[in-house]
């Protein structure tokens, strides 16, 4: 995914880049905390029975971040993108074509992917239900969101960047 922000405030505890409504199995949520890191995760819970239920009760949710990198000061377009690749469970978290964070998660399991369902550029519609934190609309702006099917390159997210810099 990738996009061009302006972030006018870091006025909440979480803040809404792409969030799915919900959050169940192989679910996306792609924020900033209130430090200015990025943030994204995807649902995971945990291996299943041959019946479909949850062999493990507890998440095992892999929440990758950046440095503090995001600020509201300025009012300044920057570009933000990540890539997720479901068969390593490398992500890889990038600002200004700049490649600011990759990690891998030791908790992968092959197969696993993300899925698009209902979600909300900027604004979390559906939160789950008793979360403590359920307010993460983004006070800013967002231009050209990209969602792409596989992951892009260093290379090929540099030159979004460049392409979109405007003159």
């Amino acid at each position: 995914m990738a996009a061009w922000i302006r972030v006018d405030g870091l006025d909440r505890k979480y803040i809404a880049l792409l969030l799915s409504d919900g959050y169940e199995e192989g679910k996306h949520h792609w924020q900033i905390d209130q430090s200015g890191r990025l943030m994204f995760s995807v649902s995971d819970m945990g291996s299943s029975s041959a019946e479909g239920r949850p062999l493990n009760p507890y998440r095992q949710d892999r929440i990758y971040y950046s440095p503090p990198i995001v600020h509201s000061a300025g009012r300044h377009w920057h570009h933000v993108a990540v890539t997720f690749d479901a068969t390593t469970g490398e992500a890889v978290q990038y600002f200004d074509g700049n490649e600011v964070s990759r990690e891998i998660s030791d908790q992968q399991r092959s197969g696993r992917k993300v899925t698009f369902g209902p979600c909300e550029i900027g604004n979390w519609g559906l939160p789950v239900e008793g979360v403590p934190f359920p307010t993460r609309n983004l006070n800013g702006r967002v231009d050209e969101f990209l969602i792409y099917k596989e992951p892009l390159s260093v290379d090929e997210i540099k030159n979004l960047y460049e392409v979109g810099i405007p003159n």
